[in-house]
């Protein structure tokens, strides 16, 4: 054994640090490691997406996805919405076409409840550019079965131009019943000032919508309601306080430069007003996107997690980017900031679970406007731990890039466990990606899985003298720690150990995004067959304990 002691000694000697390559930044992997693609050549599929409850039954959380330029029997853009298998999103369960030409069905979606009582957990549809005895574009919302995918019920907002369901959230189950009342924006509604926007409140049931409360934008072109979300109670009476965002509003900076309202849940008190959060510059449009997300303080309350897609971050005008703010105080208590000119950071937002097992809910950003060199509109998706143990700045803990004119990132959702390996996953809308088998650009989801730290060998068979090169990625810029022992191919079975031989490397990474490649020359092994095991951790105190192991275990034969 010190002999083999020895070889591990000169191996790790001989591997170099060097910088990441191609490729290694995107390695986090589709479910089934595949995209689900969309049916029709410029649909769109992927603009929308949310988790549904077990449809198919097989115990595992199905999904919607919406492709409103889709074209269905009613027409040109009447849209279409997708039910897909959440255990292998290529396998469609239904669809439900727009009922009517140009409506755009399924820009948005949201999560509601068993509307018709058949067991079944139903969606609420948006389709904003619905033209009615209204006029044109005034919009609908409706609710498609989860069981036969036919529509049971809709509304109109009766109001011309006004794009009622452009935005949709749930307000969370208010009576009791068993349904989510719903948040409806309008952002082109003209009540208070021409396009000053608006959101509604209202219940839903199988036999009609019901208007509880309503909250104009009064400032012409702010645009209330593009972006839309409930809270956690903060204000004690029980119910989730209600988030409508006005990200072109116009403020003492300057133009566009945004505005989230936060209101009380309490009808009794007419919804009051409990705080204004305002964009800090020009041309921010803070508020483009928002979601709830658990404190990262540890408390246990409900934060604001909202971004502002036009943001100048280090000179880069545009780059954008999304903060969690204190919903009652407006304070900001931490950043995620975008690197890129006109990278438009935040552009969609979701929770992504605790990917990094630390205790505190992650979450992502999308960005479908991201053009790095060789992929212009490929997109990303840039995912952040909300820790603060690294202080203000959000720690990115990875990136998915996706390839030219893809446009990953244009939707994104929290869609639980679905692979049921203990680590949480997400989705992302590529709308702009082609399906390889059909040639159409028909827009694509992912369903990314949010596994453990990387590690990618560029061989399997090694021989005494050869180049070896491991890849890794881990997480944000914590170091990866690559792991090597040795044993003799005919000692037969043997328990992997961390004692000796086993040796560590520190590797530390050369990308923002934890990524980092060793490579080196074999030692003389005397011709003996041999296997190497590879293996990293993050280096900080419990992380072996949390699972943030790698995964699996590289095996790399010599001789």
């Amino acid at each position: 054994m010190r002999i083999r002691s020895a070889y591990v000694a000169t191996l790790r000697a001989a591997l170099l640090v060097t910088g990441p390559s191609a490729g290694v930044v995107a390695a986090q992997a589709d479910l089934n490691g595949a995209a689900a693609y969309g049916a029709g050549h410029l649909d769109k599929f992927g603009s929308s997406v949310v988790r549904i409850g077990d449809l198919d039954g097989d115990g595992v959380s199905d999904l919607v996805v919406g492709a409103p330029d889709a074209d269905g029997t009613a027409g040109n853009e009447s849209g279409a919405v997708h039910f897909r298998s959440g255990a292998d999103p290529t396998v469609e369960l239904g669809v439900a076409f727009g009922a009517n030409v140009g409506e755009r069905s399924g820009y948005a979606l949201a999560r509601i409840g068993d509307v018709d009582g058949d067991g079944l957990e139903d969606v609420a549809v948006g389709a904003a550019t619905y033209s009615g005895a209204a006029g044109n574009m005034q919009g609908r919302v409706y609710i498609l079965s989860g069981a036969t995918f036919a529509e049971i019920v809709s509304t109109t907002s009766g109001e011309t131009g006004s794009e009622f369901g452009r935005a949709l959230a749930s307000a969370g189950d208010r009576d009791g019943d068993g349904i989510d009342e719903l948040l409806v924006g309008a952002p082109f509604a003209d009540a208070l000032a021409v396009d000053g926007g608006a959101a509604f409140l209202v219940k839903v049931t199988a036999a009609g919508f019901t208007q509880l409360a309503r909250f104009d934008g009064d400032q012409a072109g702010e645009n209330a309601g593009l972006a839309l979300a409930s809270l956690g109670d903060l204000d004690g009476d029980g119910l989730r306080e209600l988030v409508v965002a006005s990200p072109d509003w116009d403020g003492t900076p300057g133009i566009n430069t945004g505005r989230v309202r936060v209101y009380s849940s309490d009808s009794n008190s007419g919804f009051p007003l409990l705080n204004t959060l305002l964009g800090a510059g020009k041309n921010e449009q803070f508020g483009w996107a928002v979601a709830p997300i658990v404190d990262p303080g540890g408390s246990g309350v409900t934060r604001l997690l909202a971004t502002y897609i036009g943001r100048t971050q280090a000179g880069n005008a545009f780059a954008g980017g999304g903060s969690i703010y204190d919903a009652l105080t407006g304070a900001e208590l931490l950043a995620a900031a975008g690197t890129n000119r006109n990278e438009f950071l935040g552009t969609s937002v979701a929770t992504a679970g605790d990917l990094d097992r630390d205790g505190f809910q992650d979450f992502a950003l999308g960005t479908p406007a991201f053009s790095p060199s060789g992929a212009f509109f490929g997109g990303c998706v840039d995912v952040f731990s909300s820790a603060t143990a690294y202080g203000s700045a959000a720690k990115r803990l990875f990136r998915r890039q996706g390839s030219t004119g893809e446009r990953l990132g244009e939707a994104l959702a929290d869609v639980g466990d679905l692979d049921g390996d203990g680590s949480p996953d997400f989705c992302a809308g590529a709308t702009g990606e082609f399906d390889p088998a059909s040639g159409l650009e028909t827009g694509a989801v992912h369903v990314v899985l949010g596994q453990r730290p990387l590690l990618a060998p560029d061989q399997s068979h090694y021989v005494d003298f050869a180049m070896m090169t491991l890849d890794g990625v881990g997480y944000g810029s914590l170091p990866v720690f690559f792991m090597f022992g040795v044993a003799l191919s005919n000692q037969g079975d043997f328990g992997i150990s961390f004692a000796s031989p086993w040796t560590i490397v520190p590797a530390a990474p050369s990308g923002p995004f934890g990524d980092c490649t060793l490579s080196g020359q074999i030692p003389d092994f005397m011709g003996l067959p041999t296997t190497i095991y590879a293996q990293a951790l993050l280096p900080y105190a419990g992380a072996r304990s949390k699972g943030l192991l790698f995964s699996e275990i590289a095996t790399l034969s010599i001789n």
